[in-house]
């Protein structure tokens, strides 16, 4: 199963990023497979926060069009929401102390910890997630 980090959403929705065709497409085509496909609760709310700011994106949703995309996805059949096991703050403070991550990038750690734990393959084109062991991502770009 692959796991969605925001990054591969944003660039989906936003017509103006460089990467925009190739994650919409990507995106579309995962949604439609019968194998299924998770966001978490992380992923989603940071694609709300960041496609409804005007500073931060350009041309902001709003919010019926954000919920209107979420929505849509899980509507989906395929779309599972991956939420931490009684294991994960286990994994997620291993994965903190042997990176020695603090600040923004603990986010970062937490979603890598949320895929360790459920064994799926985290999508995203941020190459920070290689500093976790045991990690295994994808990169929809280099397809």
């Amino acid at each position: 199963m692959i796991l969605s980090d925001a990054n591969i959403l944003i660039y989906a929705y936003n017509t103006d990023a460089i990467f925009h065709k190739e994650c919409k497409e990507w995106l579309a085509e995962q949604l439609s497979k019968p194998e299924p496909f998770a966001f978490c609760w992380q992923t989603i709310t940071a694609f709300l926060r960041i496609t409804t700011i005007p500073k931060l994106f350009p041309d902001a949703f709003t919010q019926a069009e954000v919920h209107g995309f979420v929505n849509d996805w899980l509507s989906n059949s395929n779309v599972r929401i991956l939420t931490p096991t009684a294991n994960h703050w286990t994994i997620f403070e291993r994965l903190l102390v042997e990176t020695k991550i603090v600040g923004a990038k603990t986010m970062d750690a937490h979603l890598a910890a949320l895929a360790i734990e459920h064994g799926v393959i985290l999508a995203t084109t941020d190459r920070d997630f290689a500093a976790f062991k045991n990690l295994k991502t994808l990169n929809p770009l280099d397809l």
